[in-house]
């Protein structure tokens, strides 16, 4: 279909070339084709994130969940409830342990907290090295829809190399 695309642009465009002779079009074909495949990239590398569920449930051991303002506990519920519940580290300012542990019915044992984040960068880079520490292999990041791509990518990053696994969850 890209390649349909981008045929017809250049087909388009060679025209118009030929008829006016100005070499104008030429950069009017790079600056509409690299935002045009930039933009189908991002589309497709959303689209891949928001329909990947994962399959295995026994293979999350860490839920993590960045703060914001949307009250994200409700995605940790339904992993709470497995027998071999995973941890869960919650990043970001506003979350006590002894409060989320009430509240979701789990052993602060299980829960983890970093509190200096405030952006999705310092959610991603302070957490990191605390995955690390924890020796997991498969993360689950558990976030709304709409901040899985940036904050998945970010989450890669920072965790590049360590052969942990991070999926998404939304």
């Amino acid at each position: 279909m890209i390649l349909k695309l981008t045929t017809l642009i250049d087909a388009l465009w060679d025209g118009n070339n030929r008829k006016n002779g100005t070499e104008a079009l030429k950069s009017i074909k790079f600056w509409v084709a690299i935002p045009l495949f930039i933009f189908l990239g991002q589309l497709t590398y959303f689209y891949w994130i928001y329909h990947e569920k994962p399959t295995v449930f026994e293979k999350v051991e860490l839920v993590l969940i960045y703060s914001g303002p949307e009250n994200r506990e409700d995605a940790v519920r339904f992993w709470v409830q497995f027998p071999n519940a995973p941890l869960l580290l919650f990043s970001g300012q506003g979350y006590s342990p002894i409060l989320l542990s009430k509240e979701l019915g789990v052993s602060q044992d299980r829960i983890l907290v970093e509190r200096r984040a405030k952006t999705t960068d310092q959610n991603a880079r302070y957490c990191a090295p605390m995955i690390g520490r924890l020796k997991v292999q498969s993360v689950l990041l558990a976030l709304p829809w709409y901040h899985l791509p940036r904050a998945l990518f970010l989450t890669h990053y920072y965790l590049l190399g360590s052969g942990i696994t991070v999926r998404p969850y939304a």
